[in-house]
């Protein structure tokens, strides 16, 4: 049994793996880092842990006689570890869901030695599906479904007990007052399973299995409404791919599966080699498993427009490209998707691992890859992962795969380039960063010329937003001189102006402010108090259409400040810190905070890098109000700058700021709350005896922080409210004008603030939902404009409202 464990040892891979919350030790997955010469025999739990979580990777054997010989070595420790064993193959379903077939032969294998135990698994399965339905942990619960039903291909499970059990799930699709997002998921559940155990369902119990379908193809085709779609879609046009809603296209290729009788050329099955010792297992019923109740708090994955990008006349000659509506392009994107969720932290294992897909001389790999991870980078409202991620994973790619994946990663930008026109703004946004940061790592070499289509666009055309855009991008990745340089000179048009800090106060300026902001240089040089800074400042004659400040000795002590301390951020940033408490002297009111911020973007404009950055110090040190800043952001000053990104990203700055606030108070409060509490439970228990004016003191103490605390947070929601009303009312406003002023739709600077008012309530959907009764009575009211009440519509709709 030694040399066995220590030959198993060390054909099987390591993978990450998962134990029960029960077991004593505690210890998660192996870690690279690990010890490889760890002493197997020493420690059982480790040793079961690492056979039990490489069974499949690569190996000199194959996977068959590799899944026969643990079967053996996990019959002999089933007496003692028989808690531990099960629970660790169960959470490899959950943590390795690429492997469930592998996982599914071990438990139909054990189930033939020991069938007291394969009953045991099956009811920790149940037991874990339970907890993560009700927990709405839904990754893991579609996983541990399809698990279940891959379990009938071996005979460990019933048929009708999993057809009964997907029968619970689409059950929920006749409760009553539930969003669509419930019924979606459980349906989803289903249709996500049967790819693995639909063909021996259908072979053993088709009439049942048929009556299933026949209420999921009702529900799809009959009571789903999808009117969200337009805020979804990455591209507005269906040419040359459709965009199609996640559950139709998963449908539509379960269709095509059954019309094909349930086959499919992906997925690898073991237990077909052990079918003479697998049909002859007992099998085991499912216990009835009902779904939970739907609460108001219960949150639900938001839908998705499935991406597509290339199709089989892209693809080279060789492995031809699954079409749409094929169930083997889905199970190919799905195990792409599974390898990103569970590899994301590490790009260079990420990118091994995809290379490693089990038929990869069945496809055009690497378009796939490819495929997959623009559609995740493009997802609406918000990527699964950080953008930065997907960007160096497809670098990784293309160091491991120098022949192929250049091209094919050329191939799709050249794609995305000519369907730009039709693209949602929020992706353009994307596609900016992703390729200017793919230019930084590639020399920032490409040929410009064949988007010299671009040169003659509209200025707010988004092949022209897109030109500009990128190479302010490359910009902060690089320095100007290399940036002019890396276009042909007909391009110069994009080229963006050197990073130089537009001083308003000159030499050739006889201006009082000229002259004060001399004085103010040496003050500030000679490190003068704020007093005699001050002083120099009351120089400038008083305004008497502003109350409580001067715009003008803003601008002066602002420009004069930040242009003296303009060799980098560090000296920026340290001046700001240094006269943080003078600018809010100077700046006390949000009309104030208004003109400080139209004089900082007046000195930065040409560093959009720093306005953004110097934006955020700004709201951090409490010099300016989220409410003062995206005021300014639609204020008549922005107007020529509201297509540029960079407003966005200062738009997104504050939203975060303010979310973050908001979420600080909530929490000191409940803090607050809970302190209360918690004397009060003391003073209950105190003895008649003790010193009265003591707790009289600390009780009046826990009160007024409670209050304190409450106050605070009262105000932060009112800020919040205001933030948004601030919003929503001037997109409002400008679209409406434009469509009085214009009479169309079809232009592209409505193209593009439609599209920014659909990424703001998509992506900010749950905080736009606290204020919504107010927004339907103040903002989005009937007698509105039926094309931006349209958009709204759709965002309800999202979000179930």
């Amino acid at each position: 049994i030694l040399l066995l464990n220590r030959v198993m040892a060390h054909k099987l891979g390591r993978k990450r793996g998962a134990i029960d919350e029960d077991d004593d030790d505690g210890r998660g997955g192996g870690k690279r880092g690990r010890d490889e010469h760890m002493d197997m025999t020493s420690r059982p739990d480790t040793r079961l842990q690492d056979l039990i979580t490489r069974i499949g990777e690569k190996s000199n054997a194959s996977l068959e006689d590799n899944l026969s010989t643990l079967s053996v070595v996990l019959d002999k420790d089933m007496n003692s570890q028989k808690k531990l064993i099960l629970s660790l193959i169960c959470n490899c379903v959950i943590s390795m869901p690429w492997k469930i077939t592998i996982y599914s032969t071990l438990v139909g294998l054990i189930n033939t030695k020991k069938y007291n135990v394969g009953g045991e698994c099956v009811d920790l399965l149940v037991k874990m599906l339970k907890r993560c339905l009700k927990e709405l942990r839904h990754r893991d619960a579609v996983h541990i479904t399809r698990f279940i039903g891959d379990l009938v291909n071996c005979n460990v499970i019933t048929a009708m007990s999993v057809l009964n059990m997907f029968e619970c799930f689409v059950d929920v699709t006749k409760e009553e007052d539930i969003p669509q997002a419930r019924s979606d998921w459980y349906v989803l559940m289903v249709l996500s399973a049967l790819p693995w155990c639909g063909k021996v369902l259908s072979d053993r119990k088709e009439s049942d299995l048929e009556r299933v379908l026949f209420e999921i193809d009702s529900y799809i085709t009959s009571k789903r409404k999808k009117s969200y779609l337009p805020m979804l879609r990455v591209w507005s046009s269906n040419e040359p791919h459709p965009q199609e809603d996640y559950l139709d296209s998963l449908w539509e290729q379960i269709l095509t599966c059954r019309k094909n009788k349930w086959t499919e050329h992906q997925l690898v099955r073991p237990y077909n080699s052990f079918e003479r010792i697998l049909t002859d297992a007992h099998q085991h019923t499912l216990h009835k498993l009902n779904p939970p109740q739907h609460t108001s708090n219960s949150p639900y994955p938001l839908p998705k427009v499935v991406f597509r990008m290339f199709d089989y006349t892209d693809c080279p000659e060789g492995a031809i490209m699954p079409g749409h509506h094929s169930i083997d392009r889905y199970l190919v994107e799905d195990w792409i998707e599974q390898i990103l969720v569970y590899h994301h932290m590490d790009r260079k294992e990420c990118a091994e691992v995809l290379l490693q897909y089990p038929n990869a001389g069945n496809i055009p790999l690497i378009y796939c890859i490819v495929e997959v991870v623009f559609g995740q980078i493009f997802r609406l409202p918000q990527p699964p992962f950080l953008e930065l991620f997907y960007s160096s994973l497809l670098i990784e790619i293309c160091k491991k795969e120098a022949n192929k994946a250049p091209v094919v990663l050329a191939q799709a930008t050249e794609l995305l380039y000519e369907r730009l026109t039709s693209m949602h703004t929020a992706c353009i946004d994307r596609f900016v960063n992703w390729f200017s940061y793919n230019l930084s790592n590639f020399q920032f070499k490409w040929d410009w010329n064949d988007w010299s289509d671009s040169l003659t666009l509209d200025p707010i055309h988004p092949k022209q937003i897109f030109m500009r855009e990128t190479l302010l991008k490359c910009l902060r990745l690089s320095y100007h001189d290399n940036v002019k340089d890396m276009v042909p000179d007909t391009f110069s048009i994009f080229v963006p102006p050197e990073m130089t800090p537009n001083f308003r106060y000159r030499a050739d300026d006889e201006s009082v402010g000229y002259r004060v902001a001399i004085s103010l240089r040496e003050a500030l040089s000679q490190k003068k108090t704020t007093n005699d800074i001050l002083k120099v400042l009351n120089e400038i004659p008083p305004r008497d259409d502003c109350e409580g400040f001067n715009p003008d000795r803003i601008d002066v002590f602002v420009q004069t400040l930040f242009n003296l301390a303009s060799q980098s951020f560090t000296h920026t940033f340290a001046s700001l810190t240094k006269f943080h408490e003078f600018l809010k002297f100077l700046a006390p009111n949000e009309q104030a905070m208004h003109y400080l911020l139209i004089s900082v973007h007046d000195l930065w404009r040409n560093h959009e890098q720093m306005m953004v950055l110097l934006t955020d110090k700004l709201l951090k040190t409490e010099i300016v109000s989220v409410t003062a800043v995206m005021s300014w952001v639609f204020s008549p000053e922005m107007t020529g700058d509201l297509h540029c990104l960079y407003v966005w990203e200062i738009f997104h700055v504050t939203l975060k700021r303010m979310e973050g606030y908001l979420l600080a108070t909530r929490q000191s409060y409940l803090k607050a709350e809970k302190n209360q509490n918690s004397e009060k439970k003391k003073k209950k228990k105190a003895d008649k005896g003790s010193d009265d004016e003591s707790s009289s003191s600390s009780s009046e103490s826990s009160d007024s922080d409670i209050d304190e605390a409450r106050e605070k947070h009262e105000e932060a929601e009112t800020m919040h409210k205001n933030l948004f009303f601030i919003i929503l009312r001037r997109f409002v406003e400008m679209m409406s004008e434009h469509l009085s002023r214009e009479k169309t739709i079809n232009t592209p600077w409505y193209k593009y603030i439609c599209e920014r008012l659909q990424m703001v309530l998509s992506l900010y959907g749950d905080q736009v939902a606290i204020h919504i009764d107010e927004l339907e009575r103040h903002i989005f009211t009937a007698n509105m404009n039926n094309h931006v009440l349209k958009i709204f519509k759709q965002y309800k709709a999202l979000y179930g409202l």
